[in-house]
């Protein structure tokens, strides 16, 4: 069995990475597998990347046309993609040897959706978001538009459903929130959803004794890529939450936010410190892991994102609200704690004072036992076995 997975690239972004790390564990384990790029930025054999005709030109200029197109109907600050701009992709695919064709990320113009609808091989399409299963964005929000905006989002709803129905996917749900959106979406046909979480490296994501926090400072990690301008991620709401509850959070309390640093705070007279850094490598994140006392999760909508699962293998336990795919591998006071609703001012100083008191080995323990790599392996030869077989 041969399987081909299409991401945009294989280093950057927690949908790409998943991808690439499931390519690492099928080939660890015997089973054929190749990740197709447009970015590549490692030197692995097991990745091969897509050269467009003009390649240098057109790999950058493609998300140029499609950021130029959504400036145009007003969406510049949603997170929204087409996938409209042809390729020869699914021609490549179908003259092919892979038995099975997996997709992940494929925005930015990587693929179009007639491309999509043209290849001839069993697809799986793991949904790191709702993009597949809905109109033009990633997650659900209210649009403003005028009625020509929204007359062309009909048109291109229309034309991306009549594509996706042309075929029958099987769709891999990463948590059983992102399963429940998908079940209640028109948009794509699926022959069998499978529930199975993105493999983690969970050998390299641990605590290690020796590094500790050997400030006097109790360090709560924010963090996510893009955290800043993505609203979803919910960072700017929180702030405000923080600022509300200003004289309630004790002053030997930091927080650490990653993933962007380009964020100028308005309001700097809070009880606490809050320090922001940029993009980090991932060792320099698990010594950050290491040391902090809790990691917070402030995204509004999420399917299960890799730095809680991260977070979590290090020993560091999670602080979350909001409707999530977390709810699969947290349980209430072992390895993570769930609030509500984070503008209960009350619930987030009570979660800060338990996660001092929870148990490292215990975090890691109970969220180990969900990504055991031959627990994912077997799920994911099975699935890939009764596509090939057409056995469902």
């Amino acid at each position: 069995m041969k399987i081909l997975h299409l991401t945009y690239s294989d280093n950057f972004g927690g949908a790409n990475l998943a991808a690439s790390r499931l390519n690492d564990l099928l080939n660890k384990y015997k089973i054929k597998s190749n990740l197709l790029v447009i970015d590549k930025k490692t030197n692995s054999k097991n990745v091969n990347q897509y050269h467009y005709f003009f390649n240098f030109l057109t790999k950058r200029l493609r998300p140029y046309l499609e950021k130029i197109l959504l400036l145009a109907i007003g969406l510049k600050k949603h997170k929204a993609s087409l996938n409209i701009i042809p390729s020869n992709l699914s021609e490549k695919i179908n003259k092919s040897d892979y038995d099975i064709v997996h997709l992940h990320w494929v925005n930015n113009e990587m693929i179009s959706l007639t491309d999509i609808a043209n290849i001839k091989k069993p697809i799986f399409w793991t949904l790191h978001d709702l993009w597949p299963a809905s109109s033009i964005l990633h997650y659900p929000e209210k649009l403003n538009t005028n009625h020509l905006v929204k007359f062309i989002l009909n048109k291109y709803k229309i034309r991306k459903k009549r594509l996706l129905k042309k075929f029958l996917f099987y769709i891999i749900c990463p948590s059983n929130w992102i399963k429940e959106k998908i079940i209640k979406s028109s948009f794509i046909n699926h022959k069998k959803i499978f529930v199975i979480p993105n493999p983690i490296k969970i050998n390299f994501w641990k605590f290690n004794r020796e590094i500790i926090n050997k400030s006097n400072k109790i360090q709560i990690l924010i963090g996510a890529v893009d955290i800043i301008n993505d609203n979803r991620k919910g960072f700017k709401n929180f702030i405000k939450i923080l600022s509300r509850i200003n004289h309630d959070i004790p002053p030997e309390i930091e927080f650490i936010v990653f993933g962007s640093n380009n964020y100028k705070m308005t309001d700097n007279n809070f009880n606490f410190k809050i320090k922001f850094v940029n993009y980090l490598n991932k060792n320099k994140l698990r010594n950050l892991y290491c040391k902090a006392n809790a990691f917070i999760i402030c995204s509004e909508q999420d399917n299960l994102p890799n730095t809680a699962i991260e977070s979590m293998l290090c020993g560091t336990p999670v602080i979350y609200s909001g409707n999530n795919g977390l709810r699969d591998i947290i349980i209430h006071k072992k390895n993570g704690y769930f609030i509500r609703d984070f503008n209960k001012n009350f619930d987030l100083i009570k979660a800060f004072k338990w996660s001092l008191k929870s148990k490292r080995v215990t975090v890691r323990a109970i969220t180990k036992n969900n990504f055991g790599e031959k627990f994912l392996i077997q799920k994911f030869f099975k699935a890939y076995n009764l596509a090939k077989n057409n056995e469902v």
